[in-house]
């Protein structure tokens, strides 16, 4: 008798603790959902990643260079929808991140990066 209310005290112990672990959803290729950010951000997404591309000037997102379409920016796309989270939810609350794949030549599009960000 004892020994089975030992092994139910552990039990009990081990589903309290493991009920208690935050579970971290990575959203892959989000930019081809209907609503990029906010579906995945509604969903419980704490990490987007986005493949961006450098080209005339604007930072695309796009799986593959063929794929690229106007009005699909990394700005339109996640830096504005993540801009209005952080004012709905306050940015210290998010535990979010934007993983950036870059696609294209390092330097020139991780320069277009840090202006977009800094604006």
């Amino acid at each position: 008798m004892i020994q089975r209310l030992v092994i139910f005290i552990v039990f009990s112990i081990a589903v309290v603790s493991h009920a208690q672990q935050e579970v971290r959803i990575h959203s892959h290729n989000d930019y081809e959902q209907r609503v990029p950010f906010w579906d995945a951000f509604s969903a419980g997404a704490k990490s987007i990643e986005a493949d961006v591309f450098f080209k005339d000037g604007e930072l695309f997102v796009a799986h593959e260079r063929e794929h690229i379409r106007m009005g699909r920016t990394l700005e339109t796309l996640y830096l504005m929808p993540l801009k209005r989270a952080e004012k709905i939810y306050g940015g210290e609350h998010l535990g979010f991140q934007l993983m950036i794949d870059v696609k294209t030549e390092a330097y020139i599009t991780l320069e277009a990066i840090v202006a977009a960000l800094e604006v």
